[in-house]
């Protein structure tokens, strides 16, 4: 893998760019590969221009024979709306792309065949990075989305089960279309890899609310306020439970109560996390509460 350092941006080549050129000049088909790299190159930087506008860093693209992936720095703590904005930006700049091939055509500027091969290719990445499928563009706009209305955890695991979903359904077509035309046989493979990602990413689910936790500290701490979200909970519920609903952005507070609907107390976001990390995410609210006010009485 080679590296080039841009400014600020790490650019990486994998190895296999090479042979795959050298092949395609080969069979006479170096032009089409160049218009590919082209595309993705364009697709990829355009992430690392947004998200260099709303101040995320991108910590380096590396580019793949057939596609490229944009790494951010802290990549699970941005705000949501951030996400989509980056996420978003490289579909647009094919779709932009694709109008400015289009009026190229319409003026007669260009009229080589390659431009349709542009245009094509233009449509095809734009299109599958719009599929619902993490760590695709469209994977990471739905997670943006559902974690408005649910917490980096839960929204994480939701749209990593749609993507899997979607994995399965590529896999299917790719069996029967391969079994159609052996031209097809590469969505195979290609399903079975963005299963293997979303399984992948699964396994951060904890792990990116911890960081996104981490950053609401941060950012309450250098602002000095910040929204707060409220949740009535039962008594019996675990302290696990509570962690998983947070939501990206907001402090929370959480008001318990018994199945009279009596107030038994109040806890705060800080107190959920400091009793998973002594007791165990398992201890139901009603057991760690007794335990603080024990506290409270020694003390």
């Amino acid at each position: 893998m080679k590296t080039f350092q841009v400014g600020d941006l790490k650019l990486k080549i994998n190895r296999l760019l090479l042979p795959i050129f050298l092949i395609s000049f080969v069979f006479g088909y170096l032009r089409e590969m160049l218009i590919i790299f082209l595309v993705v190159f364009i697709h990829e930087i355009s992430h690392y221009l947004v998200a260099k506008k709303v101040n995320v860093k991108i910590e380096k693209i590396e580019l793949f024979p057939f596609g490229g992936v944009a790494k951010m720095d802290h990549d699970y703590v941005i705000k949501p709306s951030h996400e989509v904005l980056i996420a978003a930006a490289g579909p647009f700049s094919n779709l932009l792309l694709l109008f400015l091939a289009e009026l190229l055509i319409f003026y007669n500027i260009v009229g080589s065949p390659y431009i349709y091969f542009f245009q094509l290719s233009n449509v095809a990445i734009g299109a599958f990075n719009l599929l619902p499928i993490f760590p695709l563009d469209g994977g990471r706009v739905l997670r943006a989305i559902i974690s408005i209305f649910y917490g980096i955890q839960k929204s994480t695991l939701l749209s990593i089960a749609i993507g899997k979903v979607f994995s399965i359904m590529i896999l299917v077509l790719g069996i029967y279309l391969s079994y159609l035309s052996l031209d097809n046989i590469y969505l195979i493979p290609l399903a079975m890899y963005l299963y293997y990602q979303a399984n992948a990413e699964k396994k951060m689910a904890v792990f990116l609310l911890m960081k996104e936790i981490i950053r609401k500290k941060e950012t309450l701490l250098n602002k000095g306020i910040m929204n707060t979200e409220h949740l009535t909970v039962l008594d019996a519920v675990n302290l696990n439970m509570i962690f998983s609903s947070f939501k990206s952005g907001k402090y929370h507070f959480v008001t318990v109560i018994d199945r009279e609907g009596m107030l038994i107390g109040t806890l705060t976001e800080s107190q959920i996390i400091d009793g998973i990390s002594k007791y165990g995410g398992q201890i139901t609210l009603i057991a760690y509460i007794k335990i603080i006010k024990r506290k409270e009485s020694i003390q």
